[in-house]
C-alpha cells in the first residue's frame, strides 16, 4: 500500500540559498556541502528548515540548493515563517532572535527570567507564540507581534509549574484564526493525555482526541504510547499528528488525520518493526507543505553508535507515496518547518 522511494546517490555540490540566488554569503547563512542527494523535483515548492545534530539547514526546492544557518540555538527552537521571509530562534542566553531570510537581523528580544521554548509562527507570519518555560516555574504562553515596534508581547495563558514529564509536550500549531492545537500529558491541569485545542486568547481549552492507552508509559514502564507534533493543514480542515507505541503495546508509529473537532480519524500511514528497522519507528516533527498536498516528518530509521538516528521523509496525501529526503549516516534530522 505504501511505496517507499529510497534514493542513494551522492550530492556533488550544494550552494547557498538567499532570497535571490544560491551564491550569496553572509554571517548567518553560508554555503555548505552535504552528502545528501535531495530530491528537489519531488518536494515541489517551498523551503524546508531542519535540525541536523544541533545545526540548522535550509532546503530550497526552487533554487535546488541547501544552506546552513550559523546560529547557536537550544534544541528545536528554530522555525521558519510560513511566508518564507523570516526565521525565529532562541539561543543559550535566552534571547529570541528574528532574522530575515537573507541573514539580516530583524529583531532581538530578551526578557528577565524567560526561558524561550516551543516557538511557533502564525500562518500570516505576523505573530510568534512561545513558552516561557523555566523548570519549576509556572509556564507562561506568550504572543509576540513582530510587526509592532520592539515586537510587543502579550501573555495568553499561564499553565501549571514546568515539568519535564507532564503537561504540554509539543510545540503549538496555529490555524488561520490563531486557534492552537498541541499534545499534553495528564497533570493537574489536563485531565487526560491527548490532542488539545484552545482559542487565540487561551480559552475554550478542550481535548479533541485521545484513547485509553495514551501516556501509560508513566504508569507502566514496559508500555508506552504517546502523540506528537499535531499540525493544522494550510486550509484548517484537518489536523495531522503522530502516534507512537512501544513495549507491550507492540512497536509501531502512524500519522493520523482528524477534523478540527477530533472526528473522522484516518490513518495516513503506519510503520511497524518490519517496515523500517526493528524497534525503530518513532515519528516526530510533522509539518504540512504550503499547498497542503504533502506532509514531511522525521522518523527513526537507523542505529549509529548504539543511538537511534532519524531522517526526514515526505508522504503525498493522495497517492500515499513516501519519499526519503535526507540520508547522511549517523546524522539525526528533526525539528522540521516548511514555508512558501
Amino acid at each position: 500500500m505504501y511505496r517507499l522511494r529510497f534514493l542513494t546517490f551522492t550530492l556533488l555540490t550544494t550552494t547557498l540559498i538567499s532570497v535571490f540566488s544560491c551564491s550569496k554569503e553572509d554571517d548567518i547563512i553560508q554555503t555548505v556541502s552535504l552528502s545528501d542527494e535531495i530530491p528537489y523535483g519531488t518536494i515541489g515548492t517551498g523551503k524546508i528548515l531542519f535540525n541536523r545534530n544541533y545545526d540548522y539547514y535550509l532546503i530550497d526546492s526552487e533554487e535546488q540548493c541547501v544552506s546552513e544557518l550559523r546560529i547557536e540555538t537550544i534544541g528545536n527552537n528554530c522555525v521558519i515563517s510560513p511566508n518564507g521571509e523570516m526565521i525565529a530562534y532562541a539561543d543559550y542566553s535566552d534571547i529570541l532572535h528574528i532574522v530575515n531570510i537573507d541573514g539580516s537581523v530583524y529583531a532581538e528580544q530578551s526578557y528577565t527570567k524567560q526561558c524561550f521554548s516551543k516557538i511557533s509562527w502564525s500562518k500570516d507570519s505576523k505573530r510568534i507564540i512561545y513558552f516561557d518555560q523555566c523548570y519549576g516555574d509556572p509556564e507562561n504562553l506568550y504572543e509576540l507581534n513582530v510587526e509592532e515596534p520592539c515586537c510587543t508581547n502579550r501573555l495568553i495563558r499561564t499553565f501549571g509549574r514546568s515539568n519535564v514529564i507532564y503537561g504540554i509536550s509539543s510545540p503549538f500549531s496555529l490555524s488561520v484564526n490563531n486557534d492552537m492545537v498541541f499534545y499534553a500529558i495528564t497533570n493537574e491541569e489536563f485531565q487526560q493525555s491527548g490532542i488539545y485545542t484552545m482559542n487565540k486568547d487561551g480559552e475554550d481549552l478542550k481535548c479533541i482526541y485521545t484513547d485509553d492507552s495514551v501516556g501509560v508509559y508513566f504508569q507502566n514502564p514496559y508500555s508506552h504510547k504517546s502523540y506528537s507534533s499535531p499540525a493544522w493543514s494550510p486550509t484548517d480542515d484537518r489536523i495531522a499528528f503522530a502516534s507512537n507505541t512501544s513495549g507491550d503495546l507492540q512497536n509501531s508509529s502512524e500519522i493520523i488525520l482528524i477534523d478540527p473537532d477530533g472526528n473522522n480519524a484516518e490513518t495516513l500511514v503506519k510503520f511497524d518493526e518490519q517496515s523500517v528497522n526493528e524497534g525503530l519507528n518513532s515519528i516526530s516533527s510533522i509539518c504540512w507543505s504550503p499547498d497542503g498536498t504533502k506532509i514531511a516528518f522525521s522518523i527513526s530509521d537507523e542505529i549509529f553508535n548504539q543511538q537511534s538516528i532519524s531522517h526526514i521523509y515526505m508522504i503525498e496525501l493522495i497517492t500515499r507515496e513516501i519519499t526519503q529526503l535526507t540520508f547522511e549516516e549517523g546524522m539525526s534530522d528533526t525539528g522540521i518547518s516548511w514555508s512558501e
